[in-house]
Formats: C-alpha cells, sequence, structure tokens
C-alpha cells in the first residue's frame, strides 16, 4: 500500500533545540521506509549532525513525528528516511 502526505511547514529537532526547519513537505511510503522530500527554509549544521533527531510535520489537526535514520541537504533540498512513527 503506497501513502503519499503533503504539508507546508515542519521542523527537525535535537532534543528541543531546532536544527532545521522546512516547508513545502512530501513525505511518501512504498512498502519500505518512509522518505521525507522538503525545501531548507533554516538550518543548523551542528545540530542536524547530532544524534538522535526527530522531525516533526505539521497537518491541520496537529503534527506527526517521527525519528529520522538518514538526513541529506543539497542546497535547499532536504531528503530525510524516517523509522517507525513515535506516538
Amino acid at each position: 500500500m503506497s501513502l503519499i502526505v503533503h504539508g507546508q511547514t515542519g521542523t527537525i529537532r535535537w532534543g528541543y533545540h531546532l536544527a532545521a526547519s522546512f516547508r513545502a513537505w512530501t513525505v511518501t511510503q512504498d512498502g519500505g521506509a518512509a522518505v521525507l522530500e522538503a525545501t531548507v527554509v533554516d538550518a543548523n549544521a551542528f545540530r542536524l549532525s547530532q544524534q538522535p533527531l526527530v522531525c516533526q510535520a505539521r497537518h491541520a489537526t496537529g503534527a506527526w513525528t517521527w525519528p529520522i535514520v538518514s538526513l541529506q541537504i543539497v542546497g535547499a533540498s532536504l531528503t530525510a528516511t524516517f523509522g517507525p512513527r513515535c506516538p
């Protein structure tokens, strides 16, 4: 079963620290890991190099939270692979 979800804003956090913020995001999942593609608005290289990182993607009634397994930022393009969604 394929999943495609879109949204407008989100953040990547290391603990309570803001590591990056992004916009125009899409999360896709096709049987394997979920993958985020987004446009970076702001990023802190040091915080993004720390572990563990979590992604919070906002939607109409709240936010989804995923642990980040891998992360790549090239220019303003962000791609991240997620572990299982946090409760």
